[in-house]
């Protein structure tokens, strides 16, 4: 994403004329979300400008800290002391899909817990989902990180629906090999414990992470509402 990125967090890079994470506001905001918690490390104070305390987005937003990169599920943990509601959702703030509000209502359409997932056809780059069934639909069995298997899958999509308890399963995670708490890591014990997510497909996804993949979004924005 450089040079783009050099003085914009990803969260913040534009997407036809308006800044990502302002898409993800205003869905939060249809969806009956009232509380955000931004957990912010690189360029934070960029996204603590332009959010503020969320009033212009009819929220009421507050930041957590993460001083050091420790993966997805080292930013969940440095929100747990705001986190109130049960359950709680978890956005990774460099993902962009459509329709967004429905696709957020999808997600938060009942009290179990839940994973966006899309499809694709390399999933090397990505956690690549393992989904079983269960009376009530798919659900996420495990997710493999970042193997660099080239093959199509179902790839964790970046929005999750959390019971609170996931914090003790995430607090009880080992690292990864690269130092990392992932927030995948706790698939496998929720499902022990009784809690399995089911499944959200979106078809219509990119993760922000190259500058194909902005223009990409720039796309999928041309082809529906700003919703």
């Amino acid at each position: 994403m450089k040079p783009l990125t050099d003085s914009v967090p990803k969260a913040l890079v534009p997407i036809a004329g308006r800044p990502l994470l302002a898409y993800h506001l205003k869905a939060m905001k249809q969806a009956g979300i009232r509380r955000v918690v931004c957990v912010v490390g690189y360029l934070g104070d960029r996204i603590r400008e332009y959010v503020g305390d969320g009033t212009s987005f009819g929220l009421k937003v507050q930041y957590a800290s993460q001083p050091v990169p420790n993966g997805t599920g080292g930013a969940v943990l440095a929100a747990r002391d705001y986190v109130r509601s049960n359950p709680f959702a978890v956005l990774y703030a460099d993902v962009f899909f459509q329709p967004m509000g429905a696709t957020w209502a999808s997600v938060l359409g009942d009290d179990s817990g839940a994973m966006l997932c899309a499809e694709v056809r390399d999933t090397s780059q990505f956690g690549r989902v393992i989904t079983g069934d269960s009376a009530r639909g798919g659900v996420v069995k495990r997710v493999v990180e970042k193997d660099g298997r080239n093959v199509p899958g179902l790839v964790n999509a970046g929005l999750l629906l959390l019971p609170k308890k996931a914090m003790g399963y995430l607090e009880m995670a080992k690292p990864s090999p690269r130092g990392e708490i992932e927030l995948p890591a706790i698939v496998e014990p929720m499902n022990r414990g009784g809690e399995a997510m089911r499944v959200v497909s979106v078809n219509r996804w990119t993760d922000i992470g190259t500058l194909s993949a902005l223009e990409f979004a720039q796309t999928l924005v041309e082809g529906t509402e700003h919703t």
